[in-house]
């Protein structure tokens, strides 16, 4: 067009943008904002939005400062999404007090968040008047166990989930440890929980320490977590929920381990009974010991725990271990030791007179 008029005279856009309203999706993890004009997306700065349980601002109200985001666009728009990072999100959904619905769920801008094509800054709203949400869609999405470690030392489970899970909810017995991802009952190698004592925050990441009796078992089978490719995890849908109440889906194939922590501490011997009629030794140590590391010449026994004069020491010789690896240890000693146990006064003979010594040789864990 050559004949187009110019304007005579021309007044710039003074107007400052401000929020409407907006949408918050825990299920995506977004907000859907709505501008009274179009702003600019590109550089938009996520951490000027404040997302709180109250209108106003008071010691008694929940608080989530973003720490980032991604628009939904780079163009300059009057309505789109802003997703969350995964951070924020579990914080929000860990917290049963913000975010659930409209009435706890308020949103405030600090400036500096964007501009429009005018660069007229967007009004802030300030923490003490925030912006109700119009609506707040639930999060219909189960939780899914991403990765997890095992600690054979501490029997810790390290647990994390693809979102916050409800803590309190954690079914220790809903989990199976087992030596490859199928299993067979025949295989016996497979374990399941009796119990656990877990973290109580809601979060994303869960500790379950699991009970002696889960961890000695466990050490006790050869062909189970000796290695990431021997330890696999597998759940029932009641293991956990996250925090709006969605189960989680069961896994019948077994996750593998990301990382398994060896046992590094030695076995400690705790107590031992004796049944002098048929020569037997049951010892109870602190984890599993290995059958066939034992060295019966590394037991002694004593009449007194005290080095004195009148002490006797009785060095054993000889004798037989059960096969099967736990933390009881059935000794059977010798004939031979029993007869020439027996020929000494004063050893023995009661519980008073009744001690035992072992070397640092006598026996190894399951690690060794």
């Amino acid at each position: 067009v050559e004949n187009a008029q110019q304007v005579n005279r021309f007044t710039s856009d003074s107007t400052s943008p401000e929020l409407l309203s907006f949408v918050f999706d825990l299920s995506l993890g977004l907000i859907q904002l709505q501008f009274s004009e179009v702003v600019l997306t590109e550089f938009l700065d996520p951490t000027n939005v404040i997302l709180q349980s109250t209108r106003v601002l008071s010691s008694s109200t929940e608080i989530v400062s973003l720490t980032g985001g991604t628009p939904s666009t780079i163009l300059p728009s009057k309505e789109f999404n802003l997703t969350l990072l995964i951070f924020d999100v579990n914080i929000i959904k860990g917290n049963p007090d913000i975010g659930t619905n409209s009435d706890d769920t308020f949103l405030a801008i600090n400036p500096g968040l964007t501009n429009d094509t005018f660069n007229n800054p967007l009004i802030e709203i300030s923490s003490s008047n925030a912006l109700m949400a119009s609506d707040v869609l639930r999060d219909i999405t189960p939780p899914i166990l991403q990765s997890f470690t095992f600690d054979l030392d501490s029997g810790l489970f390290l647990l994390t989930f693809s979102e916050s899970v409800n803590a309190s909810s954690l079914q220790p017995t809903a989990f199976t440890l087992q030596g490859k991802d199928i299993v067979t009952i025949l295989e016996m190698l497979e374990h399941q929980i009796i119990s656990a004592v877990s973290s109580q925050e809601n979060t994303a990441i869960i500790e379950m320490t699991i009970s002696s009796v889960d961890l000695n078992s466990i050490k006790g089978n050869r062909l189970l977590a000796t290695a990431t490719n021997t330890t696999f995890l597998t759940y029932t849908g009641q293991a956990v929920t996250d925090t709006n109440g969605q189960s989680i889906l069961p896994r019948s194939v077994g996750l593998q381990s990301s990382g398994l922590l060896p046992d590094i501490t030695s076995p400690v011997l705790l107590s031992f009974e004796v049944d002098m009629n048929i020569g037997i030794l049951t010892i109870t140590f602190s984890e599993t010991i290995d059958p066939e590391s034992v060295n019966v010449t590394s037991f002694t026994l004593f009449n007194d725990n005290r080095v004195s004069p009148t002490q006797i020491v009785f060095n054993i010789t000889g004798g037989t271990v059960a096969t099967t690896p736990s933390e009881l240890l059935i000794f059977t000693l010798s004939f031979e030791d029993v007869n020439s146990l027996k020929s000494i006064e004063n050893i023995f003979t009661l519980e008073s007179n009744s001690f035992l010594s072992i070397q640092s040789t006598a026996a190894q864990d399951m690690s060794g």
